[in-house]
């Protein structure tokens, strides 16, 4: 929370996910929308979906 804390005083947008399913399913939607993260941050041990399949699942979403 420290690192959302900084980045949100700096003027970014902050997108929070309870688990890696839930980090895929909003960067998912956000390439519906036209709309882009600039940084995504992971935990490797979430619920769910861990860090690094939320990791591979993600890059899979992007063509290059």
């Amino acid at each position: 929370h420290v690192i959302g804390f900084v980045l949100q005083r700096h003027g970014f947008n902050i997108v929070a996910a309870k688990n890696g399913f839930e980090a895929f399913q909003e960067v998912q939607k956000s390439l519906k929308t036209g709309k882009s993260f600039d940084l995504i941050i992971l935990d490797l041990n979430m619920p769910i979906t861990n860090g690094y399949e939320a990791c591979s699942q993600i890059q899979g979403l992007y063509k290059d």
